[in-house]
């Protein structure tokens, strides 16, 4: 079974946060939050929702986990890619950083992949 969580980082202190992901409406408008269990009990954290990304459900060859927004790089082309999520083909897919037409998708060559950062922290 796939394991469904987010990632964002809180408006607070810009610590990511991951968890489960929330809105919720008021009168100033839609708040973003993530949502997720501490040792005292859940705790839920205001999150720019510009930051906020999904599982890909893969990790790369160290183990880490790969979210939507993050930069990989393949061991056998070295080129780098950032995850995006495709509405069209319901899938994730890599999307190779200053190329406008490689899109590879997420299950091809992924045993080999290294994580680097994520677009909200590194410019690209």
């Amino acid at each position: 079974m796939r394991t469904i969580k987010f990632r964002g980082k809180s408006v607070d202190n810009g610590d990511w946060i991951y968890g489960y992901y929330t809105q919720e409406a008021s009168i100033h408008g839609i708040s973003h939050y993530i949502q997720h269990n501490k040792p005292i009990g859940i705790y839920r954290a205001e999150v720019d929702p510009t930051t906020i990304g999904e599982y890909t459900g893969q990790n790369d060859v160290n183990g880490a986990e790969i979210f939507e927004g993050d930069i990989v790089s393949s061991g056998m082309t070295g080129h780098k890619y950032v995850m995006c999520w495709s509405e069209g083909r319901a899938a994730w897919y890599k999307k190779r950083i200053g190329c406008d037409v490689e899109d590879i998708p997420m299950n091809c060559d992924n045993t080999c992949i290294s994580l680097h950062g994520n677009i909200y922290v590194i410019q690209i």
